[in-house]
């Protein structure tokens, strides 16, 4: 199953230039504990190359999981 982009609907304000992905049915978004904070400030690039791989332990055992780069802006520029 290929990962898509899903863009915020322009009448949501609060998430406009926002993305989620999704892969089948299932709708994945970034979560300070695995990206750091300031969620606001990581750009992902138009075309990033995602690599899915499983989860080993825990919650997300055999869960799906999806990797790519992206880029922070510096707080500071």
């Amino acid at each position: 199953m290929p990962v898509e982009r899903i863009e915020a609907h322009p009448s949501a304000r609060q998430d406009c230039g926002r993305v989620a992905l999704q892969r089948g049915p299932v709708v994945y978004c970034l979560e300070q504990p695995d990206n750091g904070q300031n969620l606001n400030d990581v750009l992902l690039p138009a075309r990033p190359k995602f690599t899915i791989s499983r989860g080993k332990t825990g919650l997300l055992k055999n869960v799906s999981l999806i990797q790519a780069t992206a880029l922070r802006r510096n707080p500071a520029d």
